[in-house]
């Protein structure tokens, strides 16, 4: 078993407990979520939105995810946070207003999950008709490269605030964008200060072919999905390929697999647990025993696939939230698995990711 440190996200699912009576609309029960999030080591809670009801009402009746995660951020010190961004139902400069003060309000601990349209109901919802994946994809592509021109738009020391001589800002190092695409006119500046991060973190989620391109030439973050083991090479492989196609290097890039973990204090005790979740219930594989062998388990899975870091899942049992802040996270630190962020750091840095020079700015 490999002892080299992982990054670990937790993807936050509402009403993934249910005798815990989890209420995703109570504000101190987010947070405590959070915070326990947080003093587990994780690097980062990931909240993925919807932008349609599924069957009932709780299927997929959540908080939009820019306030919730402006909210935590008051409340937790390390703790970064992924949001979904839709970039079929957000104008780009909406999506770059949106991202760029959530990292100055996080201290620059934000990131952006670019995802796009993939549901007639959620398109009847923004009185959109249901364009083609290639479509969707393609407006994708040109948002983020229209979100990276914004977000260079201010150069980090634009701002003087020279009291002596009155001078706010330096017009030199306000840049308009005039971006000129397939599907956007976008002349810019953005109308808010550079992020604290430079660029925030993109990451998107492989889901169909066309995510590889997407994914290659914008992402510092891939979610490559709950997948078995060697379905997981597979889709590694196929991501480097679109990553030498966008002549990047793979050390700029963090790969992140999913998992479900079932853990409780001796492994006949998270046998028992087994019976209980409906097979339906949990899309990504389960890891299942005591502490110590599911830390294991998982190490063996991250180096299998050449992963960077896992996004746990707890299951969807009672108690097994707390067993894998409980139990889990204290053992992934005590073999050296868990690369915990430290205070003041952003989540670039609490992912080894250089912050990116401007554009812009002279050379």
């Amino acid at each position: 078993m490999s002892t080299r440190p992982l990054h670990f996200g937790f993807t936050y699912t509402p009403y993934s407990e249910p005798e815990a009576r989890f209420d995703p609309f109570n504000p101190a029960q987010i947070s405590t979520l959070a915070q326990s999030v947080e003093k587990a080591g994780f690097t980062f809670i990931r909240f993925q939105d919807k932008q349609a009801s599924g069957e009932g009402p709780a299927a997929f009746a959540r908080t939009e995810p820019f306030t919730t995660a402006s909210f935590l951020a008051t409340r937790t010190k390390r703790l970064g946070f992924f949001v979904t961004g839709n970039t079929s139902y957000f104008e780009p400069f909406n999506l770059a207003r949106l991202t760029a003060s959530l990292d100055h309000v996080t201290h620059g601990r934000a990131g952006w999950e670019l995802v796009s349209g993939a549901s007639y109901p959620a398109a009847i919802n923004y009185s959109h008709a249901e364009p083609s994946a290639e479509e969707h994809y393609g407006r994708a592509g040109e948002a983020a490269e229209i979100l990276s021109k914004l977000w260079d738009s201010w150069e980090d020391d634009a701002f003087i605030r020279n009291k002596a001589t009155g001078d706010y800002v330096d017009g030199d190092k306000i840049h308009p964008i005039h971006h000129a695409g397939e599907r956007f006119r976008i002349k810019g500046p953005l109308n808010v200060a550079r992020p604290p991060q430079g660029q925030l973190v993109v990451a998107h989620e492989i889901t169909s072919e066309l995510s590889y391109p997407l994914a290659g030439a914008q992402a510092d973050v891939v979610f490559l999905g709950a997948q078995p083991a060697e379905e997981l090479k597979v889709r590694v492989a196929a991501f480097q390929a679109a990553l030498d196609a966008a002549g990047r290097d793979r050390k700029d890039v963090r790969l992140f697999a999913e998992a479900t973990v079932i853990v409780a204090a001796s492994a006949a005790e998270a046998a028992a647990l087994v019976e209980q979740p409906s097979p339906a219930g949990d899309a990504a594989p389960r890891f299942v025993g005591a502490p110590g062998e599911v830390a294991e388990q998982l190490a063996a899975y991250a180096d299998a696939a050449g992963l960077d870091g896992l996004t746990l899942r707890a299951a969807g049992l009672p108690g097994q939230l707390d067993a894998l802040i409980e139990l889990l996270a204290p053992e992934l630190q005590r073999l050296g698995l868990l690369s915990a962020p430290k205070d003041g750091g952003t989540l670039r840095d609490h992912l080894a990711l250089d912050k990116p020079a401007n554009r812009y700015a002279a050379a």
